[in-house]
């Protein structure tokens, strides 16, 4: 999962599944679960800061050990972004290497539906999406 700082304390997460009870195959889910272990895990501690997504915005791709954020496949993308246009998010956050081919479906979407706006932000690691205060709310 990486490392990440808030101000001067160093937060290293590592999860370790000992019983496998179903096989998932894909890097789609890294972003998320990341994210919401580390909001749990904030809140369970009791640290000062808390962090959680905003509000109408969904999220794809894997994460490494790095931090670094694993791209999904073109027609994956292309398929979650036709999900997420039709849905109420108004942001989709994918990894850096996969937001022209979302944008490029979601400008094929809005050619038929010209009023609905999805934002499309490409991000390249962990720590680049936690800095951004638009999509994650840091706060204490």
């Amino acid at each position: 999962m990486g490392l990440h700082t808030f101000q001067t304390e160093t937060i290293l997460v590592i999860v370790q599944i000992d019983k496998r009870v179903g096989f998932y195959v894909d890097n789609s889910l890294g972003i998320p679960l990341t994210i919401g272990i580390i909001e749990k895990l904030l809140e369970l501690y009791n640290f000062a800061e808390l962090v959680t997504i905003k509000s109408n915005i969904a999220l794809t791709g894997g994460v490494d050990k790095d931090g670094n954020i694993l791209p999904c496949s073109s027609e994956i993308i292309r398929r979650k972004v036709e999900i997420v246009f039709f849905s109420n998010c108004k942001t989709f956050i994918v990894p850096k290497e996969d937001e022209l081919e979302a944008k490029t479906k979601a400008d094929e979407l809005k050619k038929e539906f010209p009023n609905r706006n999805l934002d499309i932000i490409g991000i390249e690691t962990l720590s680049d999406l936690l800095n951004r205060r638009n999509l994650i709310d840091i706060r204490k």
